[in-house]
């Protein structure tokens, strides 16, 4: 069946837009891979060098190592030094590995390309082609640093070529590298988009286990989770809104309406939910009928109160349309200003506030300031 080019133009774009999740959500993952397999790169890379220089005289008779083979192995060393230096660290840049990685790379480039046309002019080119394949095959890095760096060394290769060889061995090297070059550009690709489809499908596994099935934000666990890193980035000086809410009459919808119209009415709960709060604010199912909500930077009284206001009237609005039974609900709200949170002591007290909201009359919120107490622990 033939594709419509407006097909082809959308998966191209799919594909360059994975690509850059990858790498972006990636870095700390990526830049650890990289940093250990330039290690593992800069030993084998020495082992074969020597062993090459060492060899070669008994495989070819009157074969003698160049300059340019002996002035490799230093240039390997220092990239093996600094590399294993840094890798020493422990605390690594995601920037910094991938010049250490362009580094090498450009070393081994660089050599290759003396090798193969100053180093033998009477040969034919053996190391560039092969580094060409190896290259992309070792590092995670963004297309456009590999082959940026693959094609300049192309260009300086065939110049050097042009201006060392004979012009029928310039040729045949000429082409073998070119016909290496893209050989690469297609093995490179098809690694990518392996890594990248990888990539996404545990990211898709990992978001169904975060998430709540029926209401499609966060569960219980996940939301705790990011509740507890956020105050662990902030604490002692955390600014934000804790509100619990709880649909009123939840029971009875079910009892009356059956327990299909009690899922669709938490289903639109979480819609309005995602589409009340903002991006950034952290929107969870406790469990059962209740939701938790963290709005992150603000201790707004009056916000808390409009954002609360907001989902109560399209809540009244949405359970009348699916259901017809206005469902409403009680919140139960806490504001946190420049404090240290404990956050049991603060789910606490959230739901203490709930509670008195159910107390009033229910479709209504309480709203408390955070009391920290002497020697909370979390």
């Amino acid at each position: 069946m033939r594709q419509h080019p407006e097909d082809i133009k959308h998966m191209v774009k799919t594909e360059l837009r994975n690509r850059r999740a990858y790498f972006q959500n990636t870095k700390k993952e990526t830049a650890s891979s990289n940093l250990k397999f330039l290690i593992a790169a800069n030993i084998s890379a020495l082992v074969f060098l020597i062993g090459f220089i060492l060899l070669t005289p008994y495989i070819i008779k009157g074969w003698k190592p160049t300059c340019y083979h002996i002035s490799f192995i230093p240039a390997l060393l220092f990239c093996a030094i600094i590399t294993f230096i840094y890798y020493m660290r422990k605390n690594w840049q995601s920037r910094i590995v991938t010049i250490l990685c362009i580094l090498f790379s450009a070393v081994l480039l660089a050599f290759s390309i003396l090798l193969d046309t100053v180093g033998t002019p009477d040969g034919p080119g053996t190391f560039l082609p092969m580094m060409f394949i190896i290259i992309p095959s070792l590092f995670t890095l963004p297309f456009s640093i590999s082959y940026g760096l693959i094609i300049t060394a192309e260009i300086i290769y065939i110049a050097v070529v042009i201006i060392s060889k004979n012009n029928v061995l310039g040729q045949y090297d000429i082409f073998s590298s070119i016909v290496a070059l893209a050989f690469s550009v297609i093995v490179a690709n098809m690694i990518m988009i392996l890594r990248v489809r990888d990539y996404t499908i545990q990211t898709k596994y990992k978001y169904r286990s975060m998430t709540d099935g029926l209401t499609n934000i966060l569960n219980k666990r996940a939301s705790f989770e990011a509740f507890r890193e956020y105050f662990l980035l902030y604490n002692p000086q955390v600014t934000c809104t804790l509100i619990v809410m709880d649909l009123d009459d939840f029971k009875s919808l079910n009892d009356t309406k059956g327990h299909a119209s009690g899922d669709e009415v938490l289903h639109q709960t979480g819609i309005l939910l995602l589409d009340t709060f903002r991006r950034i604010d952290i929107v969870g199912r406790f469990g059962g009928d209740e939701f938790v909500i963290l709005m992150k930077g603000t201790a707004s009284a009056e916000i808390a109160r409009e954002r609360c206001r907001t989902l109560q009237n399209n809540l009244r609005r949405i359970s009348q349309i699916e259901t017809g039974m206005q469902i409403t609900g009680s919140f139960g709200i806490i504001l946190a200003d420049k404090q240290e949170i404990n956050f049991s002591a603060l789910f606490l007290q959230a739901d203490e506030a709930l509670y008195e909201a159910k107390h009033k009359g229910k479709a209504t919120y309480v709203i408390k300031h955070y009391q920290s107490k002497e020697n909370d622990t979390d």
